[in-house]
């Protein structure tokens, strides 16, 4: 049982990527031998071709890799920058010339257009909507708007609302919102009642998320609403992190026109992060183990709002 609860949560916080080797005829090579490099920790994963020319690369971190493929009599071929998100399953067909197989063609990767592996319906927010979008209260399910079939507004099962910071658990395609999954880094992360997550995950701590509005992928056999698929920042080979503050104020609100004066409010929401190598005496983590951790807190300060002045006092006619 625990084997298959380890394989559940790789299968659903990584991606894969399938494809076909052929020559410039079209027809199959066999045994050809692929790499796929990860251009920030370095990580190299290995495969080879069928004897159909077809290749699998299952379980892999989501971020930027380049692909080398190579064969005897033929001119390798270096694909740059795919880019593997989460939970997606790519499709890259490969073509490699007659030559010497020293010779190297470089070229820019282009990612389908069309998911065609799979036939689930979704879309993956990536780092730069995440780190770049305003959010009331910095909270990530504000993102989930951004998903084709999401409504934010159920009357009858909504759980979000507004003030200061906002939450929305929207429903998706028609389901009841209390139908969806949370999930970060292949943890379930779901509250049972009311199917909203248990730990809101640090924003600036998302490297992406995915939202499966639709699916028909066993591994989430037991959802009929939609998989909010939330994957966290890693380490790299080089040491970096980020410090943070969000600040909300009134000194920078209008008056309403209602309110005799401008409500005081004061926000500060702040935080760092910071991720590298693992080195410990006589181990060098470079290329194998990586860590990154984060922090964040917040004050919120915002009194009752004086809704109307005292109607003013008129002064008796002198004698």
């Amino acid at each position: 049982m625990a084997a298959a609860a380890l394989a559940l949560d790789a299968q659903v916080s990584t991606a894969s990527i399938y494809g076909t080797v052929r020559d410039s005829s079209g027809a199959s090579i066999p045994g050809a031998a692929l790499t796929l490099h990860n251009v920030a920790t370095g990580v190299d994963v290995a495969s080879g071709a069928n004897g159909a020319g077809e290749y699998a690369m299952v379980n892999i971190q989501p971020g930027t890799y380049d692909l080398r493929v190579s064969k005897p009599g033929f001119q390798s071929s270096l694909q740059r920058s795919i880019v593997l998100a989460v939970n997606q399953t790519a499709t890259y067909d490969l073509t490699l010339n007659v030559g010497s197989s020293e010779q190297t063609i470089t070229v820019a990767a282009v990612a389908p257009t069309i998911e065609s592996s799979t036939a689930e319906l979704g879309a993956v927010i990536a780092t730069a909507s995440v780190n770049d979008l305003p959010l009331n209260g910095r909270n990530f399910t504000q993102l989930l708007a951004l998903t084709p079939g999401a409504s934010p507004i159920n009357t009858a099962q909504t759980f979000g609302f507004r003030g200061v910071g906002a939450f929305d658990f929207p429903s998706f395609h028609g389901a009841r919102n209390r139908a969806n999954l949370f999930l970060v880094d292949g943890i379930n992360d779901q509250v049972s009642i009311t199917s909203n997550y248990a730990v809101p995950p640090i924003v600036d701590d998302i490297q992406e998320f995915k939202v499966d509005a639709h699916n028909d992928q066993v591994q989430f056999g037991g959802v009929s609403g939609g998989v909010i698929n939330v994957v966290t920042k890693s380490g790299a080979n080089a040491f970096h992190g980020t410090a943070w503050e969000y600040i909300r104020n009134s000194v920078f609100d209008a008056r309403n026109p209602f309110f005799v004066t401008v409500p005081p409010l004061r926000q500060n929401q702040f935080g760092a992060n910071g991720g590298g190598p693992v080195l410990l005496p006589r181990y060098n983590g470079r290329t194998a183990r990586f860590s990154l951790s984060a922090m964040k807190a917040s004050a919120t300060a915002h009194p009752a709002r004086r809704w109307a002045a005292s109607p003013p006092r008129m002064n008796s006619p002198a004698p």
